[in-house]
């Protein structure tokens, strides 16, 4: 209700679908919602498999792991969604390249914190993840030299998502296994 009355926006552009609001074909945006799914299910499988070890001491490195990955997978996912990188923040006056500058630093910081968790793993499809991910700010930098840049630099997007999804599940899987009853 904030952005209807504090910024005048119409209640339907808050509450309708985007496609619907911009009488937008119904294929708009297929992939980028498939991945926001991608996103969501991410993040809660994080957060579900922190409550399921909350009781377990022994656990608190990966407990850890898993909570600051949830926090940061919903921080990308929210990103993903409301466009906080290419325009929310750039109209506040933050750049976007200063955007993706703290997201590395964070990502970075969270990778030096992990490394000894992710270690323990099959830390393949995160390799895989970041890699698609770096693939994918790349093409999105270089889009003046690349021209029609939109399949790769979404598609890397999409299977870093699923590639993300896809460890987390692995390590639920196996931070099930470890849960003493």
């Amino acid at each position: 209700m904030f952005l209807h009355y504090g910024s005048n926006i119409p209640i339907e552009q808050l509450t309708k679908d985007p496609v619907s609001v911009g009488r937008l074909p119904v294929h708009t945006g297929f992939l980028s919602q498939v991945g926001l799914f991608f996103w969501a299910a991410s993040a809660s499988l994080c957060f579900f498999n922190v409550s399921l070890l909350w009781d377990q001491p022994h656990l608190h490195r990966l407990k850890r792991f898993l909570l600051n990955s949830g926090l940061l997978t919903l921080l990308l996912g929210l990103d993903d969604a409301f466009l906080w990188h290419e325009a929310v923040l750039p109209a506040w006056g933050i750049s976007e390249k200063l955007v993706l500058l703290g997201y590395l630093g964070f990502v970075a910081f969270y990778l030096f914190r992990s490394f000894p968790t992710i270690r323990q793993t099959d830390y393949v499809l995160l390799s895989v993840a970041l890699f698609c991910f770096g693939v994918s700010i790349a093409v999105d930098g270089a889009y003046r030299l690349i021209g029609n840049q939109y399949l790769l630099e979404d598609g890397a997007k999409l299977v870093g998502i699923v590639s993300w999804f896809m460890y987390f599940f692995q390590v639920g899987r196996i931070s099930v296994n470890l849960r003493r009853i």
